[in-house]
This record gives structure tokens, C-alpha cells and sequence, in this order.
């Protein structure tokens, strides 16, 4: 067994601690994951495991794509490996999603790659990212001001994100792309170019061919076992303060939270956000946690601290519709005033009128989260909020702040700083008008 190939199993065995059994590898018919079904076949039987590859065509590349799916499968008959493969038409999709051609595909795929485990009878899924790749995430995250947990990048064993129960193994984080590389000219082992991979308006892809080459010929050679470190530190220090952030969390005789490290402060306010399906960015965080941290010091709430507390204090703020004519819900900074009336009003500064039946009985008014999409009045389809944020301009620190109303079925009735969306909008047909005021402020 040469010297790769037995590194490869210490890595398996000793640090992922694999058991023998089923186990599915996803395997595109590229370099990266064409190794890794040669490597494990060859493995495989010393380590009782018994491999499916597979293998999802996005139909996104025409001839290209049927050529990788054709390669996947002839090797898993020589290799004796079975195959799961399948394909779909990404642009049959519902566009209305308003997801971006990758993440569909990503999502597809993670998805794809759980079904083919619960037919294998596996709760696990191998995948190729090696340490070139770990380095290109972490740059990326870098560049977009991550905080721990982003710069721990990916992790040798995750839950997938289209099923927790599922485990997603990446043995291959320790080698390099070109360690790959020259095992497979030593095994002579096929594999085919996405070419793709070379278009440079995506961000990753510069990185790649440009940014992290530079720095290894510029700064050191070794960057991507320094960034994959890195990570493994970053990594570890993470997974200890969202311990020590969930055990202050749920102690029935936790101290203060101004008297918590203010590493810690934000940890517990980003897990109490994702508890209420928010996401905000840290300009918004931090304004959060000094007002939150100076409110427990003092032991004063005013009417602006008030508006300002995180959470529920205002990210689920009910609007009970079906039961009060008009009220007033407190925003960091002021206050948003409604009321029910019958008939259309003279439109004033900071106003916006809605079609009350079709909010429904309890909008909700929140803040922004990840996935958002939102139909602007004149449109036919709703896109992501993020994409109308950009045509706005709307800079990034201010998005995280707009207001937003949520209907009674999930979808957006408003943003701050746009007109009701299209579905809210008032028609001939209106009975009853919602009016809302937004006073900052005040």
C-alpha cells in the first residue's frame, strides 16, 4: 500500500473513527472526487465498507454533463462499486424561489446525496474537499469579515443541511489538490474538467486561479496547510464558546449578561437569532449587544433602550389585526403606528396602506432574514430581497436594520424604504385598509 493510500486510512480510522459498513460517495467525475472512489474501493475491503457512488447530473452542461455521468458509471463496473445515479433539469425548478443557480444546485445536491444514503442504508456521505478548497472557503470568508465559526470552515465530519441525520465525511481535508493530482497519474485514473470551474465572475473561482495562487508564490507555498490549521483552531475555539454560550443560556441561575466576555455576549445573542429564524450582520449585532449589555448594567430601561432590545422585543412583534383597530409596536429608534380604517387615505410622509384581508389576522414585523423574497408592486414574481437591496443600493450595514411585515401566510407584505409588495397592494376590491407609520425618532 503506498504512502498515500495508507495515510488516507489513519485519517479514516483513527481520526473520523469509521465503522465498517454502507457508506455513499459522492462523486462528480471530476479530479477531486475520482480519486477519492479510487482510493476507498481500494480500502474498502480492509475496512468492511461497502460503497455506492453517487452520482447527480444537474443538467445544466448538455453533452458535457451525460459525458462525467457515462465515466461515473463505466468506472463503478470496473471498480465493482454500485452506482445511484440520476438527473434533473435545475431550470424546471420553480424560478419563483429566487435562489441563485449555485445554491439550487447545491441544494438539489445535498439532497440528492441524502436520498442515495437512506437507499444504501448508510447515514453517511463522503465528499472530495481537500485542503485547496478548505483554503479558497476560508479566503472567501476572510474577505467577507467571518467571525470563529466562519474561519473554521468546513469540518471533517458535519451534519448535511438537507438532513441533520446524515453525515457528510471529508477524509480528503488534510491533501493538497496537487497531492490528488499526482496520485491519480500514478493510478492512471480518468476524470473529466467542468470547465465551469474557470468562470471567473464567481468569486471562488478568482480566488482559486488568481488570489491564492499569488499568495503561495508570493507569501508561502505551504498557505493552504496554514489556512487548513487555522481553520482546525478556529474551529475548536468555536465549538467551546457556543458550549459555554448554550450552558450560560439554559442555567437556571445564569449571571448577567453584561458581565459575560463580550465574545460570549455575541454568541448568545446570534443563537437567540437563530432560534427565531434571524441572521443579522455585525454592525446590527453589536448595536444589539452594547444596548443590551448597558440596559442589565444599569438596571434602566428607557423607552429608546426599549426599542432597541433584541429578540422578540421586536424581531417577532405581533400586529394582532383580527382583534385591535390600531396600535403602535415599538422599533429600535422610534415606533411604527397602524391602524384599521375603511376607506383609502391621503398619502403622507412615512405612510404606507396595505390591503388589511390579505395581511390576514397577525402580520408579524421583523427584520430581514436569509432567503427572503419580496414582490415589488408592478412585478409578477417575487425575487430575493437581497437582489432588490443591491438594485436599491442599499447599502450592506443598512439592510440588516429595514424593517420588514410579514403576512399571515409567510409572505412579505413590506420593507422599509420600498412600497407594499404587489399581493398587498390596495384594488378596487378593498374592504378594509391597514395603515402603518413609521416615526423615528420620535
Amino acid at each position: 500500500m503506498d504512502h498515500f493510500l495508507r495515510r488516507l486510512r489513519v485519517i479514516l480510522v483513527e481520526e473520523l473513527s469509521l465503522k465498517p459498513g454502507p457508506m455513499v460517495v459522492g462523486v462528480s467525475g471530476g479530479l477531486d472526487s475520482m480519486v477519492l472512489l479510487h482510493a476507498l474501493a481500494r480500502l474498502a475491503p480492509d475496512l468492511g465498507l461497502q460503497l455506492t457512488a453517487a452520482h447527480l447530473n444537474h443538467g445544466l452542461r448538455g453533452r458535457a454533463a451525460d459525458l462525467d455521468a457515462q465515466l461515473v458509471e463505466r468506472t463503478c463496473l470496473r471498480l465493482g462499486v454500485a452506482h445511484h445515479g440520476a438527473r434533473i433539469r435545475i431550470g424546471d425548478i420553480d424560478a419563483a424561489t429566487g435562489e441563485s443557480m449555485e445554491m439550487k444546485a447545491r441544494r438539489l445536491r445535498h439532497r440528492f446525496l441524502c436520498e442515495a444514503a437512506s437507499n444504501a442504508g448508510s447515514d453517511r456521505v463522503a465528499l472530495a474537499h481537500h485542503a485547496d478548497d478548505q483554503a479558497e472557503l476560508i479566503l472567501l470568508r476572510i474577505f467577507r469579515g467571518a467571525g470563529t465559526d466562519g474561519l473554521g470552515g468546513m469540518r471533517p465530519v458535519s451534519p448535511s443541511p438537507a438532513d441533520p441525520r446524515v453525515r457528510l465525511v471529508r477524509p480528503f481535508l488534510g491533501f493538497t489538490r496537487s497531492e490528488l493530482k499526482e496520485f491519480a497519474e500514478s493510478e492512471s485514473i480518468r476524470f473529466r474538467e467542468d470547465a465551469s470551474n474557470r468562470d471567473l465572475s464567481v468569486p471562488r473561482n478568482r480566488i482559486r486561479h488568481r488570489i491564492l495562487p499569488f499568495l503561495m508564490r508570493e507569501i508561502s507555498p505551504a498557505l493552504p496547510r496554514v489556512l487548513g490549521r487555522m481553520a482546525i483552531i478556529a474551529a475548536g475555539e468555536s465549538e467551546h464558546l457556543n458550549r459555554q454560550a448554550e450552558r450560560w443560556r439554559r442555567s437556571g441561575r445564569r449571571g448577567r449578561f453584561d458581565r459575560l466576555p463580550v465574545a460570549l455576549q455575541r454568541i448568545v445573542l446570534r443563537q437567540e437569532l437563530w432560534e427565531v429564524g434571524q441572521d443579522v450582520g455585525f454592525e446590527v449585532l453589536e448595536e444589539m449587544r452594547r444596548k443590551r449589555a448597558s440596559i442589565e448594567s444599569t438596571g434602566k430601561i428607557s423607552a429608546k433602550a426599549k426599542a432597541g432590545r433584541p429578540l422578540r422585543a421586536f424581531l417577532e412583534g405581533p400586529l394582532p389585526l383580527a382583534v385591535d383597530r390600531k396600535g403602535m409596536q415599538a422599533v429600535p429608534g422610534g415606533r411604527l403606528e397602524w391602524r384599521l380604517v375603511r376607506r383609502r387615505q391621503k398619502a403622507t410622509a412615512g405612510m404606507e396602506q396595505f390591503d388589511a384581508d390579505r395581511l390576514g389576522d397577525r402580520a408579524v414585523l421583523r427584520h430581514r432574514r436569509s432567503g427572503d423574497l419580496y414582490q415589488p408592486m408592478g412585478m409578477d414574481r417575487p425575487g430575493r430581497l437581497k437582489r432588490h437591496f443591491i438594485n436599491r443600493k442599499v447599502p450592506m450595514v443598512e439592510r440588516g436594520k429595514r424593517l420588514v411585515l410579514e403576512a399571515a401566510d409567510g409572505r412579505i407584505a413590506w420593507v422599509e424604504g420600498f412600497p407594499p409588495a404587489e399581493p398587498f397592494k390596495l384594488t378596487d376590491l378593498t374592504r378594509r385598509i391597514l395603515l402603518i407609520r413609521l416615526a423615528l425618532g420620535d
